[in-house]
């Protein structure tokens, strides 16, 4: 038996596998933001610390998906369906808002990939602005 809807976070698979009984749960639309989402769920059921995924990661997934989806869609149809996905990916960060706002127009790739890289940019200067080291988490 799978169980399926509302799994956000790991705790809600964990709950949900444990108020209905079922084998496995079914991830949908939390994963297109949050790819990690199935390795944090395995450490939940494990009891086993969650993985931490930092923004470098969460950048180099949004320019995959990018890239994934221009492939399997086209640039025309992709670009416009990243308009709302790749702002995702941007959800609990610094600057989310702005890139969100960015994003909001994009019609090429090259549109995309630089609001991407801004929104690197962004990013960075905040975490120098704090004293933090380039590469950030």
């Amino acid at each position: 038996m799978v169980g399926n809807g509302d799994i956000v976070l790991p705790d809600d698979a964990l709950a949900m596998m444990t108020e209905t009984g079922c084998d496995a749960v079914m991830v949908g639309r939390a994963a297109i933001g949050n790819p990690g989402i199935f390795s944090l769920i395995v450490a939940r059921l494990r009891n086993q610390p969650l993985p931490v995924t930092d923004t470098n990661q969460r950048l180099d997934l949004m320019r995959c998906y990018l890239a994934a989806s221009i492939d399997y869609l086209g640039e025309h149809h992709a670009c416009r369906m990243m308009r709302s996905r790749l702002g995702w990916f941007s959800k609990g960060l610094p600057f989310g808002s702005r890139f969100r706002e960015m994003i909001k127009r994009i019609s090429t790739e090259a549109e995309a990939t630089a609001a991407v890289d801004r929104y690197e940019e962004l990013l960075r200067a905040q975490k120098a602005s704090m004293g933090c080291p380039c590469h950030y988490s």
